[in-house]
């Protein structure tokens, strides 16, 4: 009785697995390949969109080697890497390292991986491009040139990625952009992959304010106006639109998107002084975040610009700045280092100095080190001649900028090059005079001014 008990049970499981898979097999839909040609005329098929922060090239074998100890991963792609098809990993020590950076990445970016079908060896040029859009073809953001190719034959990869994309629509289009001059256009549009948003959710919505605004960051004034989504004008070309002077026009078909602004900054305290935006932030309510470290202005028509822009379903985009003076610094804000000793070559001097700067405590630590004269300057470079000052407590929303360093002899710096971090500020030189002893440095450190405008994206194409 058992027995024939568990030999119906196991028919009956036999069916239903049976029942099951035929009816997969009757239902399933083959999803067609997504092939893309390029100009040169190499095709390479879609494989998958991931949002993440891993270069790590879509298939078992890499993907499962990539996470193993770092001894055992390099010991297995030097010695079976090229037939298990893994092209993005390195061999570089500790640590996972792929395509020649780390595995992970300091920025989480949408990435985008196609395999190659069809090569044609030495045909890739940079003649295209990618830009992304919404299921409705909304585009938005930048193009991207920036692609890596990996590999040979069905072992070559083409991979990039992009830092922001719609993530209210449901399904998402990449579509690619063929140059007819590479770094201007215009644009033809060769291909198109759909693919389903990894992003995809719900999100809060935004209260956009009036523009023109205008708001108080201390005691500055601060005018928005003008505010659009734009393309620079070929060869950077004045055009009169709408009877106002412009280095940008409405973007076409395939052309990167920038945002466009003016921003009058009014200080009660006269014409001395001389503002700037530092840093500034373009974030929307799904959790784009856009983060700039400088933003260019045209003099001439008085226009700022920054990229690349969000996308336009948004009924709110963040535009936040950081401001900070350059010119028409006060008396309180100047903090100089003076007879600060020359050190041999290849040596280093530091001293620290206290200050008040308009009732904050400011504690500065100042670097000078010594290093034999070049040719010219370089920037980044440990190996020139440099002085770093270092905000040591790092008071909220404070900066320090170079100012001036002279010698003894009357001699002073009228060339350098500059690197800045959130609170540091290291100014290098490419030569000095052997017969300085003592050194005078003047830093400017201030108090930058935050302002943040709510503003309603311009409808794009």
């Amino acid at each position: 009785m058992l027995k024939s008990a568990k030999k119906r049970t196991q028919a009956v499981i036999g069916v239903a697995v049976a029942l099951a898979f035929l009816t997969a097999t009757l239902f399933w839909k083959h999803t067609p390949p997504q092939i893309i040609t390029l100009p040169s005329g190499e095709q390479y098929e879609f494989v998958t969109a991931e949002w993440g922060t891993g270069e790590v090239q879509p298939t078992f074998a890499a993907r499962t080697v990539a996470r193993l100890p770092w001894q055992i991963r390099d010991f297995i792609v030097r010695k079976w890497g090229n037939r298990l098809g893994i092209v993005t990993m390195i061999s570089s020590g500790p640590g996972p390292f792929v395509a020649g950076s780390p595995l992970q990445l300091p920025v989480p970016a949408l990435h985008f991986w196609f395999r190659c079908t069809s090569e044609k060896p030495g045909s890739m040029q940079n003649d295209f491009k990618f830009i992304l859009a919404d299921k409705n073809g909304v585009m938005g953001g930048q193009g991207t040139g920036g692609w890596s190719a990996y590999g040979q034959g069905r072992d070559k990869w083409l991979t990039f990625g992009f830092p922001i994309e719609p993530r209210r629509s449901k399904t998402l289009q990449l579509y690619l952009f063929q140059a007819a001059d590479p770094t201007h256009g215009p644009y033809r549009q060769i291909a198109t992959v759909q693919f389903p948003n990894p992003l995809f959710d719900n999100f809060p919505n935004w209260t956009p304010e009036p523009v023109p605004a205008t708001k108080m960051a201390g005691d500055l004034r601060l005018t928005f106006s003008d505010f659009a989504v734009a393309t620079e004008n070929r060869w950077n070309e004045i055009a009169w639109i709408n009877g106002k002077q412009t280095r940008f026009h409405q973007p076409g078909s395939g052309e990167d998107r920038k945002i466009i602004f003016k921003l009058d900054i009014d200080s009660p305290r006269g014409t001395n002084e001389a503002w700037m935006i530092a840093t500034a932030d373009l974030s929307d309510g799904t959790g784009n975040h856009i983060h700039n470290d400088s933003v260019s202005r045209w003099s001439i028509t008085d226009e700022y610009y920054m990229g690349p822009a969000l996308w336009p379903d948004e009924s709110a985009w963040r535009l936040a700045f950081q401001l900070k003076k350059f010119r028409g610094y006060d008396s309180q804000e100047i903090v100089t280092f003076t007879n600060v000793p020359v050190p041999g070559v290849g040596g280093t001097y530091i001293v620290f100095q206290t200050n008040s700067i308009h009732g904050v405590k400011v504690i500065l630590k100042q670097e000078f080190t010594r290093k034999p004269d070049k040719d010219f300057i370089f920037p980044l470079s440990p190996g020139y001649t440099h002085a770093t000052v270092e905000l040591v407590n790092h008071p909220k929303d404070f900066v320090v900028d170079f100012v001036a360093l002279n010698a003894d002899t009357g001699w002073k710096a009228t060339e350098w090059s500059n690197r800045r971090t959130t609170d540091s500020h290291t100014v290098y030189l490419s030569s000095m005079p052997a017969n300085v002893l003592t050194l005078n440095v003047t830093w400017a450190v201030q108090q930058q001014r935050t302002v943040e405008f709510m503003v309603k994206p311009p409808p794009m194409k």
